[in-house]
């Protein structure tokens, strides 16, 4: 009665359990018996399986199959993976829970078959997302090192542009300081220029006044008794008095060109160039200098500086030329300017003795001036000569 009871306890577990289960000898593989749920998952009548060799429903090495069954019979595994095929052809995962027994002496394995086909596909799927997601992550890895790269490539290029900026800057800090000492310097100058100025047009205009005043009391009181010569000495001591006082106010002006605006206006050079040549001959008419003046254009600029300029050339080539020399005026253009050239046939001197023009100037200036003036004018003289 005991064993009848076992009997239909087994049949109870083995037949009525959902889970498929298979009875497999193990040298054979052969399926000796198997549950409906067997049945069912297999896809194949009871009968039928109960027919079918392990092999015939499982894929892959064959060889493999065997050894695993004999291991599990001799106790060495207990559990193992296989990929099996139903009777429509879908292949399935399952996973193998072995035990062994025997029956009337016979070793069979008793096996209980889990189907873990979703199981496997999303472990399959998870892995294959992590693959993916570690390739996003190098690949984006990758992206970072490359930026990285270019940021301290730009760092070292903003580093080295700082630096440069840094050292422009001091530059420009240290110009910004010549510069404002050589302002400083400048305006000093203007100063003691502005201020020697004075001092000369005031030294100049003393005597001037009394050559003018002479020449009034001679035009008042003893005009009528001269002769036309006398007549027209008087007339050019009057006229060359004027010029004296013109060219000291245009001392004045000059001296204040630094911090005036220049007077712009439309210039007749031939005009200014034939009075100035006029009061040359004027004042020598015992030296007899030819003047060549080519045609010479209107230009725009200021009068009194250009008056200035020309008359210094002039006089310069006026007083240097001997007699019966020539002194030549001409013009080049350069573009949308005029360039005066001023040519004489003077003795003219070395370049050697160019350079030292300017300091025996100002000496034998300084041996020919008050004493009073002498500080300022050594002042002037080290400027020269520096």
């Amino acid at each position: 009665q005991a064993l009848r009871d076992r009997e239909e306890i087994y049949r109870a577990m083995f037949e009525k359990n959902r889970a498929s289960k298979l009875l497999v000898e193990p040298e054979t593989g052969e399926i000796v018996d198997a549950n409906p749920a067997a049945a069912v998952f297999y896809g194949l009548p009871l009968p039928e399986l109960r027919k079918m060799r392990l092999s015939q429903v499982t894929r892959g090495d064959q060889e493999a199959l065997r050894t695993i069954l004999r291991q599990a019979r001799d106790g060495e595994t207990d559990f193992f993976h296989l990929r099996q095929v139903t009777s429509s052809g879908e292949e399935r995962d399952v996973e193998v829970f072995a035990g062994a027994l025997r029956v009337g002496g016979r070793p069979l394995l008793f096996c209980i078959v889990l189907d873990v086909s979703d199981k496997v596909k999303a472990a399959e799927a998870l892995r294959v997302m992590n693959q993916q997601l570690e390739a996003r992550v190098q690949e984006r890895t990758e992206e970072l090192r490359q930026r990285i790269s270019e940021v301290e490539g730009l760092n070292k290029h903003t580093t080295a542009l700082l630096q440069d900026l840094k050292r422009a800057h001091r530059e420009t800090a240290a110009a910004a300081r010549q510069s404002e000492a050589a302002n400083t310097q400048l305006h000093a100058i203007n100063q003691e220029l502005e201020a020697f100025s004075y001092s000369v047009s005031h030294d100049l205009r003393a005597p001037l006044r009394h050559i003018a005043g002479y020449v009034s009391i001679l035009e008042e009181t003893h005009l009528d008794r001269m002769d036309d010569e006398g007549k027209r000495c008087l007339a050019t001591i009057s006229k060359a008095a004027h010029r004296m006082a013109e060219l000291i106010d245009d001392l004045l002006a000059f001296s204040r060109i630094g911090r005036t605006e220049l007077t712009l206006r439309s210039i007749d050079l031939s005009t200014v160039a034939q009075e100035l040549i006029r009061d040359f001959s004027t004042e020598s008419r015992h030296r007899e200098i030819e003047w060549r003046v080519q045609p010479l254009p209107q230009v725009q600029g200021d009068p009194v500086l250009l008056r200035q300029v020309l008359s210094n050339l002039l006089s310069n080539a006026y007083k240097y030329s001997p007699g019966g020399g020539a002194v030549e005026l001409s013009i080049a253009r350069e573009g949308d300017q005029v360039r005066l050239q001023v040519a004489d046939q003077g003795m003219g001197m070395t370049p050697e003795q160019l350079a030292h023009v300017a300091s025996d100037v100002v000496k034998i200036h300084l041996r020919r001036n008050e004493p009073a003036r002498r500080a300022d004018e050594e002042r002037a003289a080290q400027r020269q000569t520096a």
